[in-house]
């Protein structure tokens, strides 16, 4: 009757085993929908950072050098570099070499072309003087 239909329906997202199931493991790996890239020193590493303190991005923790260094291993490869996220989460991934790479943004339209690109600039000298002292 009634009660097993209601013992049958959907959790919803706020619910708290959503939130248990993804501490447990659960979520999927998703491709990025936004990908940080830019120039060396120009602060993409300190945006991603401030980015992930939202509860609904999740990004991965190294840059993966993909589009630039890895194509060849495949978007399936790509994928599981991501982390698991639910529904209603973003995916990004941060890395700045993507901004001088020339194959980087047809490769990256291939994957999808809804994926935001993040573009981190910086004034020139500054840029170069914090080069300069690392």
């Amino acid at each position: 009757g009634a009660a097993s239909q209601e013992e049958q329906s959907p959790e919803t997202p706020d619910s708290p085993s959503s939130i248990s199931s993804f501490f447990s493991g659960s979520g999927s790996k998703q491709l990025p929908q936004a990908i940080i890239i830019g120039v060396k020193k120009g602060g993409t590493r300190a945006l991603l950072e401030f980015l992930r303190v939202h509860p609904d991005v999740r990004a991965v923790g190294a840059e993966p050098h993909f589009f630039d260094r890895s194509y060849d291993k495949g978007l399936a490869w790509y994928r599981d570099l991501m982390p698991r996220t639910l529904e209603g989460q973003i995916t990004m991934e941060k890395t700045p070499s993507y901004f001088v790479t020339h194959e980087a943004p047809a490769r990256i339209s291939a994957m999808s072309k809804d994926t935001k690109l993040i573009v981190v600039v910086r004034d020139p000298v500054t840029r170069a003087i914090s080069d300069y002292t690392q």
